[in-house]
């Protein structure tokens, strides 16, 4: 438990700053999005996890819908204006990949080992506030000076915090009961299908050709997925 904490932590630092200082998140979040692929192997390796190549197929549709729907066109060739230094953004999101799949592999074990996703979820979600609390002692101290910023970021923060909560107990269980977490992964994953759908009528954003074209493929990966 304390290797998949550290690796969340590294994961989740990763991750953030990645679509950061990525010229689209959407770069980032299609490269943390495509550890379904190690998840699902090396979960066959180790676990001996269900593996099939039209599982596979799904996996494929679902990860290049997503990158469909959040991917800009117009972004595409900004790739290559981004800074070369170490750390940098693809580099980051890679690591952040690669910190959840240990991540996620790890919880397949406790689960396996009689551990239940509350006690998962208090000790991985604990480390991980402890963590970031230290890390970020310093900004802390500052913003809770700032008495008008709590007031609308708290109410916020803690119904963001609620469906957190939630999302977080659902998916450590259905990392446990999922005949391979990669599977499991993938269809947590299509929550950005949801929310380019409800971002049409809420928000008035565009559903072209692509973003489309994105929706059909996910809807085509979660149902070979589940069949």
């Amino acid at each position: 438990m304390t290797i998949v904490s550290i690796f969340a932590v590294i994961g989740n630092w990763a991750d953030f700053t990645a679509v950061i200082k990525a010229p689209n998140p959407g770069f980032a979040g299609t490269i943390k999005s495509s550890n379904v692929f190690l998840i699902s192997v090396i979960a066959f390796l180790i676990f001996g996890s269900s593996f099939s190549l039209i599982k596979l197929m799904g996996m494929f549709f679902i990860i290049g819908g997503i990158a469909a729907l959040i991917i800009e066109k117009k972004d595409i060739f900004s790739i290559q204006r981004t800074e070369r230094r170490f750390l940098r953004w693809d580099v980051l999101a890679i690591i952040g990949a690669l910190s959840f799949t240990v991540a996620v592999l790890g919880i397949k074990k406790v689960s396996q080992i009689g551990f239940s996703p509350q006690e998962i979820a208090l000790f991985v979600f604990g480390f991980n506030f402890l963590a970031f609390a230290i890390l970020s002692r310093k900004d802390m101290k500052n913003y809770l000076k700032d008495r008008p910023k709590l007031k609308s970021f708290l109410p916020i923060v803690f119904l963001a915090a609620t469906f957190s909560f939630i999302a977080n107990i659902l998916g450590i269980k259905g990392i446990a009961i999922s005949p391979n977490p990669g599977y499991h992964e993938s269809i947590k994953n299509t929550q950005i299908l949801f929310v380019t759908l409800l971002s049409v009528p809420l928000l008035g954003a565009d559903l072209n050709k692509q973003k489309l074209l994105g929706v059909v493929a996910v809807l085509i990966g979660i149902i070979i997925l589940v069949i």
